[in-house]
């Protein structure tokens, strides 16, 4: 019941916005989620939810695309640390976060 894969770049992929439901585990490297998750809200029609797992660097660093980033969360969305080691059994240690961002 899944779509297929509709282009091998997220970033440069732009239909508009088509998608109800988008759930996410963007690159977490040099903040990388954040745009990817700005991105996912374009492509996102009204009503539509995203749900993606994202670092915590978003949330605590003070640099403008965090700090902005955090800015245009606000109102639209909710999120909540992960517990630690949740990703442990993956190979990964990384201090992450569930972020629900809903478009009116």
């Amino acid at each position: 019941g899944y779509a297929p894969a509709v282009a091998d770049d997220f970033i440069e992929y732009n239909p508009g916005p088509v998608y109800d439901r988008i759930l996410m585990n963007p690159p977490f490297e040099s903040m990388e989620d954040v745009t990817h998750v700005l991105h996912a809200y374009d492509l996102l029609k009204s009503g539509g939810r995203i749900v993606a797992i994202m670092s915590e660097g978003p949330f605590f660093r003070s640099d403008r695309k965090a700090t902005d980033f955090r800015e245009w969360l606000e109102g639209k969305g909710a999120s909540e640390q992960l517990p630690s080691g949740t990703f442990k059994a993956s190979g990964t240690n990384v201090a992450s976060r569930l972020v629900v961002i809903n478009k009116p």
